[in-house]
């Protein structure tokens, strides 16, 4: 099932210090800074994201009680042992967990594409992500990028004018001439 998790405010934890780490770390900071990273070392990729938006990180191993203060947790390390053991403890503690690899269940990662306030989720729930992230590459080049313009637009109109008719015909005629332009740019 598909939903949308306001991150800005949970306490979140990266396990790992590797490639996949740093692309799961990558997309984490477009929605917040609130990250802490363990790893027993760090890629440069990895290193470098610390130092650009000054995030917390142990060069460490992980210990057994380190999800009890994270809200979310995102394992990316190849040691199969330890997500296991992560997810055992993620079960125990309610934490919701993100693995890197299938053998635990957790959250997925959708590929997203992101314009302005509009995001929209591609999933194959894991089992193709090469195809989640092509077409994530084809509706990004197909979306323009003042999509996030319109939605501002009809933001304003939502908290400006009086809900009823004639706000929702207005709001419907927005929606109904930007739908033209972007089939006439695309087709």
């Amino acid at each position: 099932m598909p939903i949308s998790l306001p991150i800005d405010t949970q306490q979140i934890l990266l396990v790992g210090g590797g490639k996949v780490a740093s692309r799961k770390l990558k997309f984490i900071v477009q929605y917040t800074r609130n990250v802490e990273i363990i790893a027993e070392e760090f890629c440069s990729e990895i290193r470098a994201l610390i130092q650009q938006y000054s995030l917390q990180s142990y060069q460490r191993s992980y210990r057994l009680g380190d999800l009890r203060k994270y809200d979310l947790v995102f394992v990316a390390t190849d040691d199969i042992d330890l997500q296991q053991q992560i997810y055992q403890e993620s079960q125990a503690t309610a934490t919701l967990c993100n693995f890197s690899v299938a053998c635990c269940p957790g959250i997925i990662l959708p590929a997203v594409v992101r314009k302005g306030s509009v995001q929209i989720a591609i999933s194959t729930e894991s089992k193709a992500p090469a195809l989640a992230k092509a077409l994530r590459v084809y509706l990004d080049k197909l979306l323009p990028d003042t999509l996030g313009e319109i939605v501002e637009e009809l933001a304003i109109i939502r908290k400006t004018q009086e809900a009823g008719e004639a706000r929702m015909s207005l709001l419907q005629k927005k929606v109904q001439k930007f739908m033209k332009q972007l089939k006439g740019e695309t087709s």
